[in-house]
């Protein structure tokens, strides 16, 4: 893996991050009816566990956490690379 001081030029090169909290099916009609403010339940709480994507490459491991009345995620472990 590359040192920050290899790589440091692109730090300011903004870097999408996916993390997958949950992953269903869900009726075409209900997914009509969706809206602003809509609320999907999820089978996931507290602890479970996420993976955390740059691009279509895993790149790490968390966990949900509550975070001031909201949720957050704690990276629990980050991948070798490949």
């Amino acid at each position: 893996m590359a040192s920050l001081a290899q790589v440091g030029h692109l730090g300011a090169v903004p870097l999408t991050i996916d993390v997958s909290l949950d992953c269903g099916l869900l009726p075409a009609e209900c997914v009509l009816e969706l809206k602003a403010g809509s609320v999907l339940r999820s089978l996931r709480s507290a602890g479970d566990n996420l993976d955390i994507r740059i691009g279509n490459k895993m790149v790490a491991y968390g966990e949900i956490v509550p975070l001031e009345g909201a949720m957050g995620v704690r990276i629990t472990h980050i991948t070798e690379p490949v």
